[in-house]
């Protein structure tokens, strides 16, 4: 038996389950071949004849002999390769640990670093209405580098943080006396409360109704409540229906209020039974 059919057997016999074949360079047969076409020796790109990619097994096999410590010729000749596959496979276990080297990325190169990226978060943990043009500023006064705005967005997006609309809490609540609210109203029924409902028309005073946050949580913004130049309206009503209101420029103040009030009470006499409880 030739040193050919020697060749051939042990390319025949490199099977394993799940894998491709080892065939030598001689006896590939390309996908065009599979259709009763000429099959050929050589992948051919672009009238570029190229040597096939290594099978899994032979991938395995070089592995193996490479732990082993043989050295390039006796693999190549073992493996039925090139020794310029074997330089190649060595080299990727060294750098990578793996007889194949990562894909190469093919989207747009950050940026953004990683510290930049976690100095960025934290400050929208702190303000989340910040807007990108801010975040610019931001990331060129302390890292002294300029990132466009649109980079800026899509590192946001890798990290899974959106931009939603902002829950806006009031800076001065206090939970303890919303509960004793609460408690006192509890005494009272529906039907003895007069409502009054403050409402108007202005024009829009800046806030921000967007914030970032991580996906799933809602960003909070703590403001500072207040009104602007518009026209209040001022209605009291009950279960029955309304029973006074006021419409008037500018804002409601103590002394705008009160005369409101004096004005309702004269609407809640004994006859309509309202015990006079006013709910704001």
């Amino acid at each position: 038996m030739g040193s050919g059919s020697l060749c051939d057997a042990a390319s025949a016999a490199c099977v394993t389950k799940g894998a491709v074949s080892c065939l030598s360079p001689t006896s590939y047969v390309s996908p065009v071949g599979q259709y009763g076409q000429k099959p050929t020796s050589f992948n051919s790109i672009d009238n570029i004849s190229m040597a096939p990619n290594l099978a899994a097994c032979q991938h395995a096999l070089i592995y193996d002999m490479i732990l082993a410590g043989y050295k390039n010729a006796v693999i190549a000749r073992t493996a039925n390769c090139r020794a310029s596959s074997v330089r190649r496979i060595r080299a990727n276990i060294r750098c990578y640990g793996s007889t194949k080297a990562p894909l190469n990325g093919v989207r747009r190169r950050r940026l953004l670093s990683p510290p930049m990226l976690t100095a960025l978060l934290d400050r929208l943990a702190v303000k989340p209405n910040m807007y990108r043009e801010e975040m610019v500023e931001f990331l060129e006064k302390e890292f002294e580098t300029t990132i466009p705005a649109s980079n800026i967005g899509r590192s946001l997006r890798s990290a899974r943080w959106t931009r939603k609309t902002a829950r806006r809490v009031a800076k001065g609540r206090n939970a303890d006396l919303r509960d004793y609210y609460l408690y006192k109203l509890s005494f009272y029924r529906s039907y003895q409360l007069v409502y009054i409902d403050e409402s108007g028309c202005d024009r829009r005073v800046g806030r921000r109704r967007y914030g970032w946050a991580p996906k799933g949580v809602t960003p909070v913004q703590i403001d500072r409540f207040h009104r602007d130049q518009r026209y209040q309206i001022l209605p009291a009503y009950t279960q029955e229906g309304i029973l006074h209101y006021d419409i008037f420029p500018g804002s409601t103040d103590s002394d705008r209020f009160e005369e409101f009030i004096e004005q309702l009470l004269h609407h809640c006499d004994r006859f309509y039974f309202i015990s006079g409880v006013v709910r704001e």
